[in-house]
């Protein structure tokens, strides 16, 4: 009897470990087989084989026509959960991104959208965190209150979408929502999604946080920090200039700079309100009291973002306008010589010329098609001059045109910096090549001339000098500051985190 046991035993462990293989192939016809040796095995399987059903691993490998077979016999597999992890086969459907999967389940029972697992996590929050942008859609569309599930930390599904750089998503479950307090929602370290993007250095997300939602850019974690405090507190990154650039022109301050008026109040420190002095009403707007900010934060952030976009594409609209100007002028000098080019070689080089006696020549060679200045009794001097200059301002705008198509941040101020001065070095060269034109063109002994050029030249480089040791100083300060502070947090702060 107990022989007659063991094997009994025997026979259904290779049985499971059948089906299990059947459901890595995604073999419908081995799964029928076994049905016929046993109709029972899918609900001893789901006993036996709690660890991870047939269905599990169907959804984490995509099997659908399999998957859809199991519904059909067993359709409370869809709910059932694994030991380990609790989580459904919805759970690893959703994340792996197997949309006609995930419909299979749903279909089967919708309310599987709000099941958790041991971290807290809904099919919705895994979809997301992996990018499956389709599955969030289908998810949101049949249970959009699984977003308000919160996982460890008390963290919401947007605090997971930056945390894992998961742009898209998080686009779509703020649209999706439309809850200005869920979009400032805080974790149990009271960071808001605000914080969590600036210290992983995330600009894109910044920019849309600040210019798409109604994030609020002031609001304090527990370790009194605002977002530009968790930027600046971070070990230095390239892009800290221009995040806090992003930030600073929102309205973004640091908390030292927050009166501490304001920064006592529990609007500020544990709920979501903006800053107290950052709303003044309408008088204030009208007439700002000496010492006190003009502008609003509520209401102006979104607009003042923008403004300085459409600022921004102006500048970057008129460099690529002078630019092509410049580029075109250069072209045409340089396939145009001033003074034009010969239009026959030299006699003592064409053959044709026969016996016919030819007119007065200058008594060196030349050839046809070539530019006039090129020769000479001083041959090539005013010709190296002109070129030189006019391929510098060449190179000059086509750089400024490439900069600008490859789409580099013009807010960046290193960026700004070196395009406008790039521009001045194309605009420089084309002074010159007018200058080295003129004095080509000018028969020699014109003395008044001479002295009118020397001055504009003299004025104009004086000029472009100017401007560029006072922008020049201007970055190195900024540098310098920016460099300083950091030293100075270093010691005190390292240990700091988020």
């Amino acid at each position: 009897m107990e022989f007659r046991s063991a094997e009994i035993e025997l026979i259904d462990i290779k049985r499971m470990q059948r089906l299990r293989e059947a459901a890595l192939e995604g073999s419908i016809n081995s799964l029928h087989e076994l049905l016929r040796q046993d109709e029972l095995i899918l609900h001893r399987a789901s006993v036996v084989c709690a660890a991870e059903t047939a269905l599990h691993i169907a959804s984490v490998l995509g099997h659908l026509d399999f998957a859809r077979e199991l519904l059909r016999c067993k359709p409370d597999l869809a709910t059932q959960p694994d030991i380990r992890r609790r989580q459904t086969p919805l759970h690893l459907a959703s994340a792996n991104g197997h949309l006609h999967l995930v419909r299979e389940l749903l279909f089967i029972n919708p309310d599987v959208c709000l099941a958790q697992d041991r971290d807290g996590n809904t099919p919705l929050h895994l979809a997301a965190v992996q990018g499956q942008v389709e599955v969030v859609k289908e998810l949101l569309r049949l249970r959009p209150q699984a977003t308000r599930a919160l996982v460890d930390c008390r963290q919401t599904i947007l605090h997971l979408c930056v945390k894992h750089d998961r742009l898209e998503a998080l686009k779509l479950l703020v649209n999706s929502t439309g809850d200005h307090e869920f979009v400032n929602s805080k974790d149990d370290d009271g960071n808001t999604i605000l914080h969590l993007a600036a210290a992983d250095r995330q600009i894109d997300t910044i920019r849309y946080l600040l210019s798409e939602t109604a994030i609020k850019v002031n609001v304090l974690n527990v370790n009194s920090f605002t977002a530009l405090d968790v930027l600046t507190r971070s070990p230095r990154d390239m892009r800290d200039m221009e995040i806090e650039e992003v930030l600073r022109g929102s309205g973004a301050l640091r908390a030292r700079e927050i009166p501490p008026a304001a920064r006592n109040g529990n609007d500020i420190i544990w709920a979501n309100h903006h800053l107290p002095f950052l709303q003044p009403d309408e008088h204030d707007r009208q007439a700002p009291a000496h010492g006190q900010p003009a502008a609003s934060r509520t209401g102006t952030t979104t607009t003042h973002f923008r403004n300085q976009q459409k600022r921004v594409k102006k500048v970057e609209q008129a460099l690529i306008v002078v630019a092509i100007l410049i580029a075109t002028i250069a072209f045409q000098v340089g396939v145009n010589p001033p003074g034009g080019v010969w239009q026959d070689n030299s006699q003592k080089f064409d053959a044709s010329a026969g016996i016919i006696a030819p007119p007065p020549q200058p008594d060196y060679q030349y050839n046809a098609g070539k530019s006039i200045l090129a020769y000479g009794p001083n041959p090539r001097k005013e010709f190296r001059r002109l070129y030189r200059c006019n391929t510098t301002g060449f190179i000059a705008s086509l750089s400024v045109i490439l900069l600008i198509l490859s789409g580099l941040p013009l807010k960046s101020r290193i960026y700004m910096w070196v395009m406008i001065v790039t521009m001045w070095v194309a605009i420089t060269a084309m002074v010159l090549t007018y200058l080295f034109s003129i004095i080509a063109l000018t028969p020699t002994g014109k003395h008044d001339l001479d002295r009118q050029l020397k001055v504009a030249v003299i004025t104009w480089l004086t000029l472009m000098t100017l401007l560029i040791l006072s922008h020049g100083i201007q970055l190195i300060f900024t540098w310098m500051k920016s460099w300083g502070m950091w030293r100075s947090r270093r010691g005190g702060n390292h240990g700091n985190r988020v």
